[in-house]
């Protein structure tokens, strides 16, 4: 008489992927090759059980001796986002371990007199300063650039009157906005006098 066993699969992540045949009766004795599909984002990092062996997509049983379980072992798919900064100022982290799709989240600090000129790399976005990136599907690496503030410019005054009065100079000049203080320079023949 004919024997038969049930040959049955588990996966520990059912988003992961799936096997075909999932569940088979099997004569004893006979073979059995299982095709597994691994979906986007997952890999596959094992597989054991009913005596067979694992090569690439595929898991080959020579012989079915007895009912049993081909248990399948999935993991996500990790990619590494790092961050670079110039002088002026820090990101942080520097570095984050994404699963395929996510995204990572990096606060940018400018130093005291400085601030944030550009991001690249990574795509995203930028909000604030805070750089939350496009989704994950590769290693990949953005740089901020810091820039120092630039002085702010002082324009002179719009009116400045030098006037002789009894052997002195009167001097007047409209205030100028942001000023303050003022210097003056006087030119004598032996050069500028402050």
């Amino acid at each position: 008489m004919t024997q038969f066993y049930q040959v049955s699969t588990e996966v520990n992540i059912p988003a992961a992927g799936t096997v075909s045949p999932s569940s088979s009766q099997v004569e004893e004795n006979k073979p059995l090759s299982l095709s597994i599909n691994i979906n986007p984002g997952y890999q596959l990092t094992g597989a054991t059980g009913c005596g067979g062996s694992l090569s690439g997509t595929g898991y080959q049983i020579n012989a079915v001796t007895a009912n049993c379980v081909v248990s399948l072992s999935f993991a996500a798919v990790q990619f590494k986002v790092t961050a670079l900064a110039s002088s002026g100022g820090l990101v942080s982290p520097t570095e984050q371990t994404v699963s395929y799709g996510g995204k990572a989240s990096f606060a940018l600090t400018p130093d005291a007199g400085y601030q944030l000129d550009s991001v690249t790399g990574c795509e995203g976005s930028l909000t604030g300063l805070q750089f939350e990136t496009a989704p994950i599907y590769a290693d990949c690496q953005l740089s901020a650039t810091f820039a120092a503030i630039p002085a702010p410019e002082v324009a002179g005054p719009e009116r400045f009157l030098v006037q002789a009065h009894h052997g002195d100079l009167l001097i007047s000049a409209d205030a100028v906005a942001g000023a303050v203080s003022y210097n003056l320079y006087l030119a004598t023949e032996a050069g500028l006098t402050k």
